[in-house]
């Protein structure tokens, strides 16, 4: 007899746990089923309705200053093809960053138009320059650049210092255009 009753106290709080399970998930049944069809049903006739409730539905909206970036360095799918495989995108980048350096008054020793990568959703297009000028000059150009409203990239550069004058820059430099047919949104 002895053996039983030990059982049965190791089991109560098993059983207890149980019970005590049981019982609040029929209080929650009971108390709250209610409200969270009524909810459900909410939600499904706000969306038919074109409501968006909650982060999950909404549409992702880009910023103004992204916006117009995009806007301003986005070029037609075919029209993007077209002008990278000619040769004009790489003209027209040329002459963007040869104003920028003349505006700096920045020597312009040679330009080389390089790669034009074509992507899925982008054209890259790649230059060489190599221009004569003082620190501030350059460091005047690397501004324009950032504020030009242009995705121009400075890959990588190298300064050489003269005894005496300015020093010499290579630059290579590179540009993105988006396909907007490719961009999604």
């Amino acid at each position: 007899m002895a053996a039983t009753s030990t059982g049965i106290s190791a089991r109560w709080p098993l059983v207890a746990s149980v019970s005590v399970f049981v019982a609040f998930t029929l209080f929650h049944l009971l108390a709250f089923g209610s409200a969270s069809s009524r909810y459900q049903k909410a939600l499904a006739n706000a969306r038919s309705a074109g409501l968006v409730l909650g982060s999950a539905g909404a549409s992702r909206i880009l910023p103004p200053r992204v916006a117009a970036l995009v806007a301003g360095n986005g070029m037609a799918s075919a029209a993007a093809e077209q002008r990278g495989n000619s040769g004009a995108l790489a003209s027209d980048m040329l002459a963007d960053v040869t104003a920028l350096a003349a505006r700096h008054s920045m020597d312009i020793v040679f330009t080389e138009p390089g790669a034009v990568d074509q992507k899925p959703s982008s054209v890259e297009i790649h230059a060489h320059f190599r221009f004569s000028c003082e620190f501030d000059q350059f460091i005047g150009f690397l501004e324009d650049a950032a504020r030009s409203g242009h995705l121009l990239a400075v890959e990588r550069f190298k300064l050489e210092a003269r005894d005496q004058g300015p020093v010499d820059l290579e630059l290579w430099m590179s540009r993105l255009i988006l396909k907007q047919g490719a961009i999604q949104k």
